[in-house]
C-alpha cells in the first residue's frame, strides 16, 4: 500500500484500506476502485490522506493502533458532551461517563494492540475542530503514554486529561483559545481557563483529583515561563508534560481552515526545537524515538535522487527508516524494487531530501 494525499487521487485507483469519516463511519471499503463519485464523496467530508494499493509494496501492512470505529464513538461523545455543556452551561454527568466509557474502550484496545500506526493527520471544519483536535491529542496522547509503558489507568488518565483540558473554553468567547495577539484582557482571560477547567472538574466524583491536576497544569513549560502558577522543571506533572507535547504535535498535523498542516517529521522538528524550554528534554526524546517521522506508505526522494515507498518506520531511529526504493537516476524505474535501511552505517550519507505527496 501507498499513502497519498487525496488531492492526487485518480479514478481507477484501488483503495488499500477503507476510508472512514472523522466520525468512524466507513464512507469506502478496501478495494474500491476510485471513480469521480467517490472522489467527491472524499472531498466532502474532508479526507486529507489515503491508502492505495501498489505491487511495489503489496507487502506492506498499514494498521491503526486505534480502530476508526473507536475513534469515532469517543469523537461522537465528546462532541455531545460539549454541545450539552455550552447549552446548560455546566458539565452533565451522564455525557462525562461515555466519555470516560469510550476513553476506557481505547485504553483497552491499546493493550492488546502488538503493532500499529500512530496516525492524528486529518483535515476538519471550522465547526468541527473544538470537537476534533482535542480527541485527535487524546489519542496520541495515550498511545504515546502505552508505548512508555503506562498502565490502563494511566492511559485513561493521559486520555481523559488531554480531552477536558480545555472545557472551560466553552464559556469563553469562540475561537479565544486559539486567537493569536491577544490584548491584555484577553491574555488574562485565557491565562485562567486552566483554573477554570480545573474547578469544573473537581466537581466530580468520576474525575480522579489527578485528572484535575493535570488539566491544571497543561500549559505549565520546563523552563518555567508557563501559566498559571510559572511551574519549572520537576514540578511539572509527566502527565500534563505528555499532553501538552501531544497536543503541540497533532495541532500541528491537522489542516483546519486559515491553517495548513506540517507533514510529520516537520512537526517532530518543531519539538525537538522547543526541548528544554516548553517540554522535558528526556520526553522529547522518547517523544521523537516513538513516533514515525516517516510513516508508512509514504512516498520520499533521497540526496541521492532515488525515490522510494517508506517500508518500515523504524521506531527508535529518528528520522531513518527503511525505504523500498522503487526509482534510481540510472535505471528509472526499477522492474526489482529493493529495501535499504537507513539507520545502517553503509547508508549513512544518504539522506530524506524531500517528502512526494505522490509519484
Amino acid at each position: 500500500m501507498r499513502r497519498i494525499t487525496t488531492k492526487y487521487a485518480q479514478p481507477g485507483m484501488i483503495l488499500g484500506m477503507p476510508v472512514y469519516d472523522n466520525y468512524g463511519k466507513e464512507l469506502l471499503g478496501r478495494r474500491t476502485n476510485l471513480n469521480e463519485q467517490h472522489l467527491a464523496l472524499m472531498a466532502r467530508n474532508s479526507i486529507s490522506e489515503i491508502l492505495i494499493e501498489d505491487q511495489r509494496v503489496d507487502d506492506l501492512v498499514v494498521a491503526p493502533m486505534v480502530s476508526p470505529e473507536k475513534e469515532g464513538k469517543l469523537a461522537d461523545a465528546f462532541r455531545q458532551m460539549l454541545v450539552r455543556t455550552k447549552n446548560i452551561q455546566t458539565i452533565d454527568s451522564a455525557f462525562l461517563s461515555a466519555v470516560n466509557v469510550a476513553v476506557n474502550e481505547i485504553g483497552r484496545s491499546l493493550s492488546l494492540s502488538i503493532m500499529g500506526e500512530i496516525n492524528v493527520s486529518c483535515s476538519v471544519s471550522q465547526t468541527d475542530y473544538e470537537y476534533l483536535h482535542p480527541v485527535k491529542s487524546a489519542i496520541l496522547a495515550m498511545a504515546l503514554g502505552y508505548r512508555l509503558g503506562k498502565s490502563h489507568d494511566e492511559l485513561v488518565t493521559l486520555g481523559m486529561s488531554s480531552l477536558l483540558k480545555d472545557l472551560s473554553g466553552v464559556f469563553l468567547p469562540p475561537g479565544l483559545l486559539n486567537k493569536s495577539n491577544l490584548t491584555p484582557e484577553e491574555a488574562a482571560l485565557v491565562q485562567q481557563h486552566p483554573v477554570k477547567s480545573y474547578e469544573l472538574l473537581s466537581q466530580f466524583s468520576e474525575i480522579k483529583n489527578g485528572i484535575a491536576n493535570v488539566v491544571l497544569q497543561h500549559h505549565e513549560q520546563w523552563n518555567g515561563s508557563g501559566y498559571p502558577r510559572g511551574l519549572k522543571g520537576e514540578q511539572i506533572s509527566n502527565y500534563a508534560q505528555i499532553i501538552s507535547a501531544a497536543d503541540v504535535f497533532s495541532d500541528l498535523l491537522v489542516e483546519a481552515p486559515g491553517k495548513d498542516k506540517c507533514m510529520s517529521h516537520e512537526a517532530i522538528e518543531f519539538i525537538m526545537a522547543v526541548s528544554g524550554d516548553q517540554f522535558d528534554p528526556r520526553l522529547v526524546e522518547s517523544f521523537v524515538r516513538k513516533i514515525p517521522a516517516y510513516p508508512n506508505g509514504l512516498t520520499v526522494k533521497l540526496n541521492s535522487g532515488e525515490i522510494g515507498i517508506v517500508s518500515d518506520p523504524n521506531l527508535g531511529f529518528v528520522a531513518r527508516p527503511v525505504i523500498r526504493v522503487t526509482y534510481d537516476p540510472e535505471h528509472g524505474n526499477l522492474k526489482k524494487p529493493y529495501d535499504i535501511n537507513l539507520a545502517k552505517s553503509e547508508y549513512q550519507r544518504k539522506l530524506i531530501s524531500k517528502v512526494l505527496e505522490y509519484d
